[in-house]
């Protein structure tokens, strides 16, 4: 039974993502996608992009921290941070969707990296 709750999990997922349809997407934005995708089913129990929250971002960015970015770089993170952030607000149009702005200038989202 949970075999099947993973698979439809992971089906109904990677829908949401679209990473399977020729859309206009470019190789970077599909290939952050990719990756957080791959984060969200391995190391979450969401089902819904909509509950892809900050903290979630967060997470993503301490996980690779934690493996010493050695499959992502520091900048790959970030960049795919700001593309899953433009996929959510722009392509997905999903209403309340977390404005995550990984800048040196935002000092509360660097301040939650150290929770």
């Amino acid at each position: 039974m949970k075999v099947l709750t993973q698979s439809t999990r992971y089906d109904l997922l990677r829908a949401q993502f679209n990473l399977d349809s020729q859309s206009a997407m470019n190789d970077e934005m599909r290939n952050s996608l990719n990756r957080i995708f791959s984060y969200v089913f391995n190391h979450t129990k969401i089902m819904y992009l909509e509950f892809i929250d900050e903290k979630v971002c967060c997470n993503y960015i301490k996980f690779h921290h934690a493996n010493q970015f050695e499959e992502v770089s520091y900048m790959e993170t970030l960049k795919d941070i700001k593309n899953f952030n433009n996929f959510i607000q722009n392509i997905k149009s999903i209403k309340n969707a977390p404005n995550i702005k990984p800048s040196i200038i935002n000092y509360s989202f660097w301040m939650k990296l150290n929770k």
